[in-house]
């Protein structure tokens, strides 16, 4: 018969590299490696994707040249399967410089805003930086209009 003796220094030494590897390996699978740009260039201009308060999303239309009015926020969730009707609105996104495929599965938080001429403003946020957005007339079946 085989028996493992252990003194209780070397017992509390093991399970502390055992308990320790098991931590590690938890943190690394519920990591979100996902990366947010700072900024998005469009026809040579540079805009801030910053969204850390609603003076930087306000500064964000600043940047447009458009009057944001008041905001409404609530979270959606970008699938993580695109069907048609997400790929046409990711062609949007992509015309303005960003693209959504990087953030499939993600919980985003959605800004709306009203602007000039009745129209709606809507930007989408993950970790504090703007990932995308349109613009939108207001009536239900229109076409979205890229941000930028």
């Amino acid at each position: 018969m085989f028996v493992l003796r252990l003194k209780k220094k070397r017992f509390i030494i093991a399970l502390t590299a055992v308990l320790t590897v098991i931590t590690a390996f938890l943190v690394i699978i519920n990591a979100d490696f996902t990366s947010v740009e700072d900024n998005v260039e469009k026809n040579s201009k540079i805009y801030s994707l910053k969204a850390d308060s609603a003076d930087d999303r306000l500064g964000f239309f600043k940047q447009l040249e458009l009057k944001a009015g008041q905001e409404t926020a609530d979270e959606v969730v970008i699938p993580q399967n695109f069907n048609s009707v997400y790929d046409e609105y990711n062609e949007i996104q992509k015309s303005s410089g960003f693209d959504l495929l990087s953030y499939a599965g993600k919980t985003a938080k959605r800004y709306t805003y009203s602007i000039d001429n009745g129209k709606k403003a809507v930007i989408l946020v993950y970790k504090n930086r703007i990932i995308g957005g349109h613009i939108a007339s207001g009536i239900y079946g229109e076409e979205y209009l890229p941000l930028i």
